[in-house]
C-alpha cells in the first residue's frame, strides 16, 4: 500500500494500482496539515501512516489498509502524551526517526511560540514475533535559541535509525539530537563560499523508501543488500550563480550525533539551477 497527500487530503493506492482511478481518499477525518504525512515501509501491522490535523488539534492515521477507501481515524493510543491534545499547532516536518519503526513530527506551537517533537512508534513484531504497540513514545520542546534556524531552513528532514533532526539553512545544516528527550544541536556542515544550499535530505534508496523489506538476500525480490550509505549519509543540493548547481553525498562519521565526514563527501557538478531532488530506483 502507498500513501500521498494532496490539497492537505491523505489517500491509499495498492502498490500494483498506481494509477488515478485507484486513488481514493481515506475514510474519516481527513485533513493533513501542510500536506505533512509519515509512511510506516517497514510492514509493520498500524498505524500505517500518521499525520497532524491543526482543523481538530491532533494526530490522525490509516488504521486499515484492507477496507475500501482506506480507514482513517484519530489516533488514540495513549503514552507520554495525549495524542488528541494538540490544539493550536502546525506540523513543519516529519518522517520516520530514532528506530526505523518510529514517526518523529516537528509542530510549531502558536500558542508560547515554540516548537516541539512528537514521536509515535508503528507497531511492529520483533525477530520472535513478540509484538510492540504503536504508543507516543516522546514529547520534548525544543529550546527558542532554535527558532531562528528552523524559521529560516530550506530543507528539515530526519536520521531513520537514530534520534536526530536536520536543520538546513541557505548557509548551514545544524543536527539536533533528541534521545530521551534531552535537546543537543551542532553545526555540521557549511556551504562551500559562493554556493547556497537549496535543499538537503537523507540518502535513502529509493525502493528502500517505499518499503525496505523488500531487500531481501535470500527471498528477494530484492536480492541485493542496501547500499553502505543508505541512510547513512546526507544528500546537499548548492546553487551558485543563477545556472549553476551541484549535488554533494555526504556520509556520516557518526550517526547518533549527526556528524558528517566532509573529507569523504562526493560532489557531482554540471547541474543547472537547482530547485528539488529525489531519489528513485533500487
Amino acid at each position: 500500500m502507498r500513501f500521498l497527500s494532496n490539497n492537505n487530503i491523505a489517500y491509499a493506492f495498492p502498490n500494483t494500482q498506481g494509477i488515478t482511478s485507484f486513488l481514493l481518499p481515506v475514510s474519516g477525518p481527513n485533513y493533513v496539515d501542510n500536506g505533512i504525512m509519515t509512511a510506516d515501509n517497514s510492514a509493520g501491522t498500524g498505524p500505517y501512516s500518521i499525520w497532524y490535523d491543526s482543523k481538530l488539534g491532533g494526530f490522525y492515521n490509516i488504521a486499515m489498509t484492507f477496507t475500501t477507501p482506506a480507514t482513517g481515524g484519530a489516533y488514540t493510543n495513549q503514552g507520554v502524551f495525549n495524542p488528541q491534545d494538540l490544539s493550536n499547532r502546525r506540523a513543519i516536518a516529519a518522517d520516520i526517526s530514532t528506530d526505523g519503526v518510529t514517526s518523529t513530527t516537528l509542530l510549531y506551537n502558536k500558542d508560547d511560540n515554540k516548537y516541539e517533537l512528537y514521536s509515535i512508534s508503528f507497531a511492529s513484531y520483533d525477530a520472535n514475533w513478540n509484538l510492540s504497540p504503536s504508543t507516543p513514545k516522546l514529547r520534548v520542546e525544543l529550546p527558542t535559541t532554535l527558532n531562528s534556524i528552523i524559521e529560516s531552513a530550506v530543507s528539515i528532514f530526519f536520521a531513520y535509525y537514530q534520534p536526530v533532526m536536520y536543520i538546513a539553512t541557505e548557509s548551514d545544516i545544524y543536527a539536533v539530537t533528541f534521545g530521551g528527550g534531552v535537546v543537543t544541536s551542532n553545526k555540521r556542515y557549511s556551504a562551500p563560499a559562493g554556493e547556497t544550499i537549496a535543499k538537503a535530505k537523507l540518502f535513502m534508496q529509493g525502493r528502500y523508501r517505499l518499503n525496505r523489506k523488500q531487500f531481501n538476500v535470500t527471498q528477494g525480490p530484492i536480492f541485493d543488500p542496501p547500499l553502505n550509505l543508505n541512510t547513512n549519509a546526507i544528500i546537499v543540493a548548492t546553487n551558485s550563480g543563477n545556472y549553476n548547481g551541484q549535488l554533494y553525498i555526504i556520509p556520516n562519521s557518526n550517526t547518533s550525533t549527526g556528524e558528517l565526514n566532509i573529507a569523504a563527501a562526493k560532489k557531482y557538478s554540471g547541474f543547472g539551477k537547482i530547485l528539488d531532488f529525489t531519489q528513485q530506483g533500487e
